[in-house]
C-alpha cells in the first residue's frame, strides 16, 4: 500500500505540459493523400512510406504520394480492396490487411501483388476476408488478428495458414481481435473487442487472461483497441477508456491515468502506442498526442510517470491519432483518422517568426528597428504599429501605441545608447528619448524642424548623432548643443544620410540614399567620399555595421563591400553574394558571436563566413517567410540571437543553433513515369531492376523521374544536378525540384547520372546511377537492321548477279550482233552474188531470147528452123524462169523479203503478165485469158509478190496443161472495214492427185511420174509469198480434169488522186496515137543490149542512144524525149541517179521513165517508185513486152493530155459545160510548170506581141526546151496553149457579166473580133454573144 501511495504522489507531481508542437506537418487531400481516414502507416527500408486508408493504398516520398487503387483485374500490379485496416513491413515486403479482401503482400523487389483471401475448400487458407492487425512472430512468420476468426498464424515460405480461435480453443474467450503483441518470451497478448486481454503461450497453447473485471479495474476496459511491447518488455495496453501496463515478468498491471492531461479531463480512448526517444508516445482520441516520461524500477518495471506532455494536433474531436510510426532518420509519422498524415520533424526549425498565427489582433506594421531590452524581452519598433513588446520564445508582453505609452506610431528610427536611453526618430518630426528607469519620453529640440530620421548612433564620447533629411545633427545630451553638417546644400533626395556608424579610428562613417558613402573623422571634417566611381559598386547604402575587428561592413544594393581595419580608407573589398540580383540587395548586417557576418537581402538571409570567405544562403527552403527584410532594420540580445525586421514582424533565431553543414539525406527515384501519346495523356509507371536499369519501348521515350529526399526534415534542403549521358553531357543544376521531364529522348542507351549537394554544401563524390535502355522501333531494332543488311547484301548479290549477267548477255549481244553484222555482210554478199550473176545472166538471156522471139516471128523463116528456134527460144526460158525463182526463193528463205505496199491497179499489171503468155503460148490447143473486172480501182499491194505469185501459178499451170483452156480470174471482197483480193488461176490440165495435196507446198518436192522435170519451189516459194502479203492460198484440184489454185490477199482500196481524170479518161473517145513519132532516149552501158533494143524500137520511134547515165542526162536536156527507158546497174551514174536529176530538173521532171534491171529487189523498186519511175521491166526484156509497156504509157499520156484540153460538145447544158471546164482546168493547172505558164501568159496578155520567143526568155529556158515540154504535158504547142489561155480568160470575163464581148476580145489580147469569134466557137461550141447570155440566164 506504501508503494502504490509513492507511485499516486510521483504522479500527481508530475504536472503536464500543454502545448502544440511547432514541428509537425501535415498531409492531406490537397497534397494528394487519397482519403483523410488513415488507419496506418510504416516505413520500408528504402525509406518510402506506406500509408493504409479507406480508399486505397498511398506510398509517400519526398513531396508526392503514389496511389494503388483497388482493380478488378487482380493482376498484381496493385491491391485488391480500398478498404485497408493494417500495413506491416518485413523482408522487403510489405504486409496489408484488408478489412473484407483477405492479405495482400507487395513484393518490394519485383512491385508485385500476392493475394491471400479465404477459400472454403482449402483448409489452410485464411479463415476469414477481414485483419485488424499483423505483427511478426519469432518464429519467422506473422500473426494476423481478425474480427471474425481469432488469430490466424501465416508462413510466408510455405504460404499456408494456421487458425488458432475459439474451435480449436475451447477457452478463447472470444474470436473478435483488434490487437496483438509478443514479448521476448513468446508470448503473444490477444487485445479483443470485448473480452479484454488473452495471454496466450502458442506452443502450449495455454491461456491467461486480464479484464477489468478481475484486475481490480487496473485494466480500465475490456475493449482493448492497441497493444504495445516496450524496450524492456513491459506491455502496454490501450484501451476505451485509457492506458495501462502489464508488467511480464511479475504479471503486475497498473492504470496510467491520462484524464489529467487530457483536454476534456476525462481518460481518453487509446489508438497507438510507440516508444520513441526514450518516451512513451500516445496517440488517442480527439487529435491529441501525448508523450510520457516514465520512470523504472530495478527491474525495468514501471514505477511512476515523471511527465507528461500533451500535443494537441489541431485536428478537432472527430480525428483520431490510428497510428505512430518513426522512421529511421527520426521523424515520426502520425496516422490520423479524420486527419490525414501528420509528421513530426527530427530537426527543429532553424528561424523563428514573430507574430505567428493570430497572436496579434491585426496584422503588424513594418517593423523599422529592434531595440532589447534585456534577456527576456525586446522592443519592435514599426511604422505604424507604434512599439510591440515580444517575451521570450515570441510572446506578446506588451504592445504600445501613441494612446498607450508610444510617442508615436509611425517610427523610422530607434536606438539604445550606453546608458540605456532609447532614441526614437518619429515620422511626425524630431526625436524622442525615453531615459532608463522612466516611461515618459521627452523630445529633443534640435534646433529646427527635422523630418525623416532614418539613423541614430552614439559615439565615443556618448555624442548622439541624427540622420535626418535636412542633413546631420549632432547632439551632446551632457549640454544639450547641437551641430548640423551639410552633406550637401541643399540636403534632398540622393543626400540624404540613412546609416551611421564609428569605426575604430573614431571616423564617423555616413552611407546616403543615393550618393554613396561620406566619412568624417573625429574633428568632424570630411576626409573620404566613396561611391560607385571610386570603390562602391553601388551608391545606395543601405546599413553600416563595425564588427569585433573594426572592419567596416556596408550593406548597399549591389552586395557587400568591406573596408578592413588594417586598409586605407577607400581601399574597399566587394564581396558579391552567389545568386541572382535579389540575394544582392542587402537590407542588414549583423555580426554574432563566432564573428560571422549575418545579412538580410530581398531573397533571404546570408550568412558569410569570414575565415572560409564564402557565403551561405538560407531562403524559404530552411523556413524563412517570403517578402524581404527592411534596411537597418538588425538587432542582437545579450544571449547573442539575431533579430532581423521584415513587412509585418521579425525574424529571430540563434546563430549557434544553425549548423553550417546539414546532415545527409539518401536520395531515391521514387518514380519513373511514362507518358503515353496520345488524346488521353495516358501516364504508366515503371519499375527500377536490381541492377538500376529500366527498359523502354521506342514509344516510351517521353517520361518524368521523380527523385525523393528519404528524410522528410530535410525535404528542400537538398539540391540537385544531373547530366544524362547519351543525349547531353553538360551537367543541369534543378536547386530543389524534384522532377526531371524528358521528351523524345532517342533511342540507345543513355545513363543518368544524378548528383546531390546540401544547401549551402559541396557536390557529392558520388553519383547515382541509372542506366535507360530505350528499344528502337521495329525498324530500327538489331533484326530490321540485320534484315535490312541481308536485303542489302541480297540487293547487291543480285544486282552484281545481274551486272554479271548483264555483262555476259552484253557480249552475248555483242557477240550475236557481230555474228548478225557477218552473217548480214555474208548475206548482202551472198545478195550482191546473186544479184550480180542475176544480172549478168539475164542481160546475155536477154540478147538470146530477143533475137529468138523476132526469130519466131519472121514469116519468111522455114517451119524445121522455126521448130529449131522454139526449142531454144523454150530452153532460154527456162533457164531465166529457174534463175528468177532461185534469187526469190533466196530471198524468202532468208527472210528478206520485205512487204513494200503500193497504190495501184492490179488489172493492169495481170493484163500484162497475161499477154506476156499469151505471146510465148506455142500450144495451139491452150488458150491463154484473163477474166478482169471491167471497172478496176486503185488498192494496196506489193507488185513483185503478186507479179511472182501470179508467175509461177500460171507457169505450172501452163507445164501441165496440153489443151484446153488457162483462166487468170480477179475478183474483190469486203470483211467489215478490210478489202481482199482473190486470184485465181483456174486449167484444164492433168490435174493433182489427192493423196499427193498434203505434200505439193513441200521444198523441193515433185509428183512422181510426171515426166515433167523442175526444181520444186515454185508452190512452195507461192506459199511463203502469200503469207507475206498476209494472205491465203488455197487449191482445188481433180486428177485428170485439172486444178484451181485461189490466192486470197489483203488489198485495202485507196482514193484516186485524180478522180476526174479517170472520169474523163473513161469517158472521152479513144484515143489514137499521132501520127507524129514519139521520140525515145534507150541508156544502156551493154552496147549489144543497146543496139538490139535500138533496132527493135526504130521502125515505130524516133530513137536516141546513151552509153551511161551521164551522157543520158546530157541528151534528155538538150533533146526532152517523149519517153526514157535506161538500165539500173551503169558505170559513173546508174539508173536511180539519173531518174533523181531528171526528176529535179523543171524541164525534164515530166519525162516518162522505164528502167531496165535485173536488180529483181523490192528495195530497189521501192527506190525507183519514191523517185517517180513509171514502169519497171526485169531482163530478160521481150521486145514485144517492151513495146507493148512503151505503147501504153505514150497512150496513158496522151488520154491525160486529150482529156485536159478536151472541148466540152455544144448540145451540153451550159451549167453542166462550165462544171467539165472548171474540172479541166483544175486538172490541167495542177502542174506547176503549167501553173508557172499561165501565169506568165495572164500577166501580159494584153501585150500586142506575146510570141514564143518571148515566153520562152520569160520562162528562164530556150524555146524549143519549151516546146517539148509543154508538148509532152499538154499535148499541144506554144501558141496553141498560148490561144486556149486567152479564150478560157474571156470565158471568165464573160461569165462575170461586166463586160462586153468587144471589151473582153481587147483584155485577152486579140483584137480581132472575128477571129476571137472564130477561136471562141471553137473552144466552146458557142459564139461569146451566147455563152455570155447562157450564163446570166443560169
Amino acid at each position: 500500500m506504501k508503494k502504490w501511495l509513492i507511485v499516486l504522489i510521483l504522479i500527481w507531481q508530475c504536472l503536464p505540459v500543454s502545448g502544440q508542437t511547432d514541428r509537425t506537418h501535415f498531409f492531406s487531400l490537397r497534397e494528394g493523400l487519397t482519403n483523410q481516414q488513415v488507419l496506418d502507416i510504416v516505413h520500408d527500408d528504402e525509406g518510402f512510406m506506406w500509408v493504409a486508408t479507406e480508399l486505397g493504398l498511398n506510398r509517400f516520398a519526398g513531396k508526392s504520394f503514389k496511389h494503388y487503387y483497388a482493380s478488378k483485374r487482380k493482376d498484381g500490379h496493385t491491391v485488391n480492396s480500398n478498404e485497408i485496416n493494417t500495413l506491416l513491413h518485413d523482408d522487403k515486403k510489405l504486409y496489408i490487411g484488408t478489412r473484407a479482401d483477405g492479405l495482400n503482400v507487395l513484393d518490394l523487389t519485383t512491385n508485385k501483388f500476392s493475394y491471400y483471401v479465404h477459400d472454403p475448400a482449402d483448409p489452410k487458407s485464411i479463415a476469414t476476408n477481414d485483419i485488424t492487425d499483423m505483427i511478426r512472430a519469432r518464429d519467422g512468420g506473422l500473426w494476423l488478428a481478425t474480427y471474425h476468426q481469432g488469430i490466424q498464424h501465416f508462413d510466408p515460405i510455405r504460404k499456408e495458414f494456421q487458425h488458432l480461435n475459439k474451435s480449436n480453443l475451447p477457452d478463447f474467450p472470444e474470436n473478435s481481435i483488434w490487437s496483438l503483441a509478443e514479448d521476448r518470451k513468446g508470448m503473444l497478448y490477444v487485445g479483443h473487442v470485448k473480452e479484454g486481454v488473452t495471454i496466450l503461450n502458442p506452443i502450449r497453447r495455454s491461456l491467461k487472461r486480464l479484464t477489468y473485471q478481475n484486475s481490480g479495474a487496473e485494466l480500465p476496459d475490456n475493449e482493448v483497441k492497441v497493444l504495445f511491447c516496450d524496450q524492456y518488455d513491459n506491455i502496454w495496453i490501450g484501451t476505451r477508456k485509457g492506458l495501462a501496463v502489464y508488467h511480464t515478468s511479475s504479471g503486475q498491471l497498473m492504470h496510467i491515468s491520462l484524464a489529467a492531461s487530457s483536454k476534456n479531463g476525462n481518460e481518453p480512448f487509446i489508438y497507438a502506442i510507440k516508444e520513441f526517444g526514450g518516451k512513451l508516445w500516445i496517440g488517442a482520441e480527439s487529435s491529441q498526442l501525448f508523450v510520457i516520461q516514465l520512470g523504472y524500477g530495478y527491474d525495468k518495471r514501471v514505477e511512476g510517470v515523471r511527465q507528461i506532455q500533451l500535443f494537441d494536433l489541431g485536428k478537432g474531436n472527430n480525428s483520431m491519432v490510428q497510428h505512430i510510426t518513426p522512421d529511421k532518420f527520426g521523424n515520426l509519422w502520425l496516422a490520423l483518422y479524420g486527419g490525414g498524415v501528420g509528421v513530426i520533424s527530427h530537426i527543429k526549425p532553424f528561424f523563428n517568426v514573430f507574430p505567428t498565427g493570430a497572436l496579434l489582433p491585426d496584422q503588424l506594421a513594418t517593423v523599422s528597428n529592434i531595440i532589447v531590452r534585456g534577456t527576456d524581452a525586446v522592443w519592435l519598433t514599426t511604422e505604424g504599429s507604434g512599439i510591440v513588446e515580444m517575451g521570450k520564445n515570441g510572446r506578446l508582453l506588451k504592445w504600445m501605441t501613441q494612446k498607450n505609452g508610444s510617442p508615436d506610431d509611425f517610427i523610422l528610427a530607434a536606438f539604445k545608447d550606453h546608458k540605456q536611453h532609447v532614441w526614437l526618430g518619429l515620422r511626425k518630426g524630431g526625436v524622442a528619448v525615453c531615459y532608463a528607469g522612466s516611461t515618459t519620453w521627452h523630445t529633443i529640440d534640435l534646433g529646427e524642424p527635422v523630418s525623416e530620421v532614418r539613423a541614430i548612433y552614439e559615439d565615443h564620447s556618448g555624442v548622439i548623432w541624427i540622420a535626418a533629411y535636412q542633413g546631420l545633427f549632432i547632439y551632446d545630451p551632457h549640454n544639450h548643443s547641437v551641430q548640423k553638417l551639410l552633406i550637401n546644400n541643399p540636403m534632398l533626395g540622393d543626400y540624404a544620410p540613412r546609416a551611421l556608424v564609428e569605426d575604430g579610428k573614431h571616423n564617423m562613417w555616413v552611407g546616403t540614399y543615393g550618393q554613396g558613402l561620406y566619412v568624417y573623422n573625429d574633428s568632424r571634417q570630411l576626409i573620404r567620399k566613396m561611391d560607385s566611381g571610386n570603390g562602391l559598386r553601388n551608391n545606395t547604402v543601405n546599413h553600416l555595421l563595425c564588427d569585433k575587428n573594426n572592419n567596416i561592413w556596408i550593406a548597399t544594393n549591389q552586395g557587400i563591400a568591406l573596408q578592413e581595419a588594417q586598409r586605407g580608407i577607400g581601399e574597399l573589398k566587394a564581396l558579391m553574394p552567389p545568386g541572382d540580383d535579389a540575394w544582392l540587395f542587402v537590407n542588414g548586417l549583423s555580426e554574432d558571436q563566432n564573428g560571422h557576418i549575418w545579412c538580410s537581402t530581398k531573397s533571404g538571409i546570408l550568412r558569410f563566413l569570414p575565415k572560409e570567405n564564402r557565403f551561405l544562403q538560407y531562403d524559404q527552403s530552411f523556413g524563412l517567410p517570403l517578402g524581404g527584410f527592411i534596411n537597418g532594420s538588425v538587432g542582437r540580445d545579450l544571449a547573442g540571437r539575431l533579430y532581423f525586421g521584415m513587412q509585418d514582424g521579425i525574424c529571430y533565431f540563434d546563430p549557434n543553433e544553425i549548423p553550417s553543414k546539414l546532415p545527409k539525406s539518401p536520395i531515391r527515384l521514387s518514380r519513373f513515369i511514362v507518358f503515353r501519346s496520345g488524346e488521353s495523356n495516358a501516364q504508366e509507371d515503371k519499375y527500377l531492376t536490381s541492377s538500376d536499369e529500366i527498359r523502354l519501348d521506342h514509344n516510351e521515350n517521353s517520361f518524368r523521374i521523380e527523385l525523393a529526399v528519404m528524410d522528410y526534415a530535410l525535404d528542400g534542403l537538398v539540391e540537385f544536378g544531373y547530366r544524362l549521358q547519351g543525349l547531353n553531357n553538360d551537367w543541369i543544376f534543378l536547386g530543389n525540384e524534384t522532377n526531371l521531364d524528358f521528351r523524345n529522348v532517342p533511342y540507345g542507351d543513355h545513363e543518368l547520372l544524378i548528383r546531390t549537394r546540401m544547401k549551402n554544401g559541396q557536390w557529392s563524390q558520388t553519383c547515382q546511377r541509372l542506366l535507360i535502355k530505350i528499344k528502337p522501333p521495329f525498324y530500327l531494332s538489331l533484326p530490321a537492321k540485320v534484315t535490312y543488311f541481308l536485303i542489302f547484301m541480297l540487293v547487291i548479290y543480285v544486282l552484281i548477279f545481274f551486272y554479271i549477267k548483264r555483262i555476259k548477255a552484253e557480249s552475248e549481244l555483242k557477240l550475236k550482233e557481230r555474228q548478225h553484222l557477218q552473217d548480214e555482210r555474208l548475206h548482202n554478199e551472198r545478195m550482191n552474188f546473186y544479184t550480180h550473176i542475176t544480172h549478168e545472166l539475164r542481160t546475155p538471156l536477154t540478147l538470146i531470147l530477143g533475137p529468138l522471139d523476132d526469130l519466131s516471128h519472121d514469116e519468111q523463116l522455114s517451119p524445121k528452123n522455126k521448130g529449131l528456134v522454139y526449142t531454144v527460144q523454150k530452153s532460154a526460158n527456162r533457164l531465166f524462169t529457174l534463175v528468177s525463182q532461185l534469187l526469190e526463193f533466196r530471198k524468202v528463205e532468208s527472210q528478206f523479203k520485205p512487204l513494200v505496199l503500193e497504190a495501184g491497179t492490179l488489172s493492169d499489171m495481170l493484163v500484162d503478165i497475161v499477154d506476156k503468155y499469151r505471146t510465148l503460148n506455142n500450144k495451139p490447143n491452150v488458150e491463154i485469158y484473163a477474166n478482169l473486172p471491167e471497172t478496176d480501182y486503185r488498192t494496196l499491194f506489193d507488185a513483185e509478190i503478186i507479179q511472182l505469185i501470179v508467175d509461177n501459178l500460171l507457169s505450172n499451170a501452163y507445164k501441165y496443161t496440153d489443151s484446153g483452156h488457162i483462166r487468170l480470174g480477179l475478183k474483190y471482197e469486203q470483211s467489215n472495214l478490210t478489202h481482199w483480193a482473190v486470184l485465181s488461176i483456174e486449167d484444164t490440165g492433168r490435174g493433182i492427185p489427192a493423196d499427193q495435196m498434203d505434200r505439193i507446198f513441200d521444198k523441193f518436192y515433185q509428183i512422181p511420174g510426171r515426166g515433167i522435170h523442175g526444181t520444186g519451189i515454185g508452190l512452195a516459194l507461192v506459199k511463203e509469198l502469200t503469207a507475206i502479203h498476209q494472205g491465203k492460198i488455197e487449191i482445188k484440184s481433180t486428177e485428170g480434169m485439172g486444178t484451181t489454185v485461189s490466192v486470197r490477199f489483203l488489198a485495202n482500196r485507196v482514193d484516186v488522186d485524180t478522180p476526174k481524170a479517170v472520169e474523163l479518161i473513161a469517158e472521152s473517145d479513144q484515143v489514137a496515137m499521132d501520127l507524129s513519132r514519139p521520140l525515145i532516149l534507150l541508156v544502156e552501158d551493154d552496147p549489144d543490149l543497146r543496139a538490139y533494143l535500138g533496132d527493135a524500137l526504130c521502125p515505130n520511134y524516133e530513137v536516141l542512144l546513151a552509153e551511161n547515165g551521164a551522157v543520158g542526162l546530157d541528151i534528155a536536156q538538150n533533146r526532152i524525149p517523149d519517153l526514157l527507158i535506161s538500165d539500173i546497174m551503169m558505170p559513173d551514174m546508174d539508173g536511180f541517179l539519173l531518174a533523181e536529176k531528171l526528176k529535179d530538173e523543171r524541164s525534164t521532171s515530166h519525162i516518162p521513165l522505164i528502167l531496165l534491171t535485173a536488180k529483181d529487189t523490192d528495195l530497189d523498186r521501192q527506190r525507183g517508185y519514191d523517185l517517180g519511175v513509171d514502169s519497171y521491166l526485169t531482163k530478160p526484156i521481150g521486145t514485144a513486152l517492151l513495146l507493148k509497156r512503151i505503147d501504153n504509157l505514150l497512150r496513158k499520156q496522151k488520154a491525160m493530155n486529150n482529156a485536159i484540153l478536151q472541148k466540152i460538145k455544144l448540145d451540153q447544158p451550159t451549167d453542166f459545160v462550165e462544171n467539165r471546164q472548171t474540172e479541166k482546168d483544175e486538172l490541167w493547172r495542177e502542174n506547176a510548170f503549167v501553173q508557172d505558164f499561165v501565169a506568165i501568159v495572164e500577166q501580159h496578155m494584153q501585150d500586142e506581141v506575146l510570141d514564143a520567143a518571148t515566153l520562152a526568155e520569160k520562162m528562164n529556158m530556150s524555146q524549143s526546151t519549151l516546146y517539148r515540154k509543154l508538148k509532152g504535158i499538154t499535148g499541144r504547142n506554144i501558141n496553141q496553149l498560148v490561144r486556149k489561155i486567152r479564150i478560157h480568160k474571156a470565158a471568165e470575163l464573160l461569165r462575170s457579166g461586166a463586160y462586153n464581148v468587144t471589151e473582153v476580145s481587147f483584155m485577152v489580147g486579140i483584137n480581132s473580133a472575128i477571129y476571137f469569134r472564130q477561136c471562141f466557137k471553137e473552144e466552146f461550141g458557142q459564139l461569146p454573144s451566147e455563152y455570155q447570155k447562157s450564163g446570166a440566164k443560169s
